[in-house]
């Protein structure tokens, strides 16, 4: 074994794990390529130690995170001691090894960070900042208006296709995470620009001579790509003067987060989230202050007096 070039063996193992993700479990491209890079980074630090990944130790793996944890963020370390533990319970199911050797190594914990949001009155400033007079922006009008009104995924807005729409009933079926399709409401802001859209003929303009049945259509005449969205959406950010840090996935939080806010049953959240757990969406009911003590003194029975001295 050279030093610091992983083992064919290692190699050939971590295709065929990344392979039944992908075709077994129906993980997505960007889930099995992160997979891929943990994996090829801790079987590159213990191969400069000659050591391959599918013989390691526990202590071989409590040096290798040592090392890598001078270069890694917390989160990216846990991430990728996750990526692990699954690979090695996978070598058990084939019969490759017997025990894992991660099976007494702790797990950095993560700290709980709640998700970064923006308030209404901001979401309301980064959809008036879009010029509608435009065929670009009656797309972005509508795009942005599905991430924010049904909590899209921007990967999930990106892959509609013409098809999914129910326009009559209000809904649009959405392919999430595994291939796993569910179908929820549009708001009639979102249903009212996408009629602009695509039935006013900007999206035809946009394809030009080509054909697709992708709903959101780039300068060039294909589907549009998640960088593109994600450019556009800090694009309106900068010109709506809005200060903090915004990205498509921020209107899926701020959805959420409004919706609980607002009184939403967690589990009618979930749903329209497409989280597998509920523990996942629970991370939204993290309410403000000020919402709390408003529910508070007017449910609570001995909660009669003026709450207004409490804020």
């Amino acid at each position: 074994m050279v030093p610091g070039i992983p083992a064919n063996e290692d190699m050939a193992l971590i295709e065929g794990y990344l392979d039944e993700l992908r075709l077994v479990y129906g993980r997505s491209s960007n889930t099995v390529d992160s997979y891929y890079l943990d994996l090829y980074k801790a079987t590159v630090t213990l191969a400069q130690r000659q050591i391959a990944l599918k013989d390691a130790s526990e202590g071989d793996l409590a040096e290798m995170m040592r090392v890598v944890s001078v270069s890694l963020a917390e989160s990216s370390l846990a991430r990728m001691m996750s990526a692990l533990r699954n690979f090695y319970r996978w070598l058990i199911d084939i019969g490759e090894i017997s025990v894992s050797p991660l099976a007494n190594l702790e797990i950095p914990r993560v700290p709980f960070r709640l998700p970064e949001i923006v308030s209404f009155e901001e979401v309301s400033r980064l959809i008036g900042a879009i010029d509608v007079t435009t065929g670009h922006g009656l797309r972005d009008r509508a795009l942005i208006e599905l991430l924010y009104g049904s909590g899209l995924r921007v990967s999930e807005a990106v892959g509609l296709d013409l098809e999914d729409f129910f326009a009559d009933e209000g809904l649009v079926r959405v392919t999430g995470k595994g291939q796993k399709v569910r179908v929820v409401p549009i708001t009639h802001y979102a249903g009212e620009f996408l009629d602009r859209y695509v039935i006013g003929g900007s999206r035809a303009a946009a394809l030009g001579s080509k054909r697709s049945a992708a709903v959101f259509i780039s300068s060039r005449g294909s589907r549009i790509s998640r960088q593109a969205v994600w450019q556009s959406v800090r694009k309106y950010a900068t010109i709506a003067q809005i200060k903090v840090s915004i990205h498509p996935h921020t209107l899926r939080h701020s959805c959420a987060t409004h919706m609980v806010n607002g009184g939403a049953d967690i589990r009618v959240v979930q749903e329209l989230l497409g989280h597998a757990s509920l523990a996942t969406t629970q991370i939204y009911t993290h309410v403000t202050p000020a919402r709390l003590a408003s529910v508070y003194f007017n449910s609570h029975p001995r909660a009669d007096f003026d709450s207004e001295t409490f804020l």
